[in-house]
């Protein structure tokens, strides 16, 4: 279907109403949003048994899509990277509320093995998260978000 705009151009539009040279992008931001919401809401994040599959069936697109759709919405470079964040984030809240935690028992309830978690950790906030302990336990929350 075509339209006129304001300048009196034909564009096109498909069935949704979108301008087709728009939809891409507008689609993306939605499947990104139900996407991040379930991924959110059910703490996906937190399976160590979860998969791209299990993503791709959430938002019902094929690897491809979902690879693409986390590149150009997430502000990250992969659904690995993605998820990992989502991750350690969810451990800095676990560490805020649980002070006699383990930082064993914080990574494996955050879906993560040991060596990544302390990895991924490190990278994100500049330090270990032992390290990171030591300061939450001295001064309360410390402020490197």
């Amino acid at each position: 279907m075509e339209i006129r705009d304001i300048e009196g151009e034909n564009r096109s539009v498909d069935a949704g109403g979108l301008l087709q040279e728009d939809s891409e992008e507008v689609l993306n931001k939605r499947l990104f949003a139900r996407l991040d919401e379930a991924v959110e809401k059910e703490k996906l994040y937190a399976r160590h048994d979860l998969r791209r599959e299990m993503l791709c069936a959430v938002i019902g697109v094929d690897r491809n899509r979902i690879a693409t759709v986390i590149r150009t919405q997430s502000g990250t470079a992969n659904l690995s990277d993605y998820i990992n964040r989502k991750r350690i984030r969810y451990a800095v809240e676990l560490m805020r509320q649980n002070k006699n935690w383990t930082i064993d028992a914080i990574c494996d309830t955050c879906g993560m093995n040991g060596t990544s978690f302390k990895r991924y950790f490190k990278n994100i906030y500049g330090m270990p998260p032992s390290e990171y302990r030591k300061i939450l336990d001295q001064h309360g929350q410390p402020d490197l978000e």
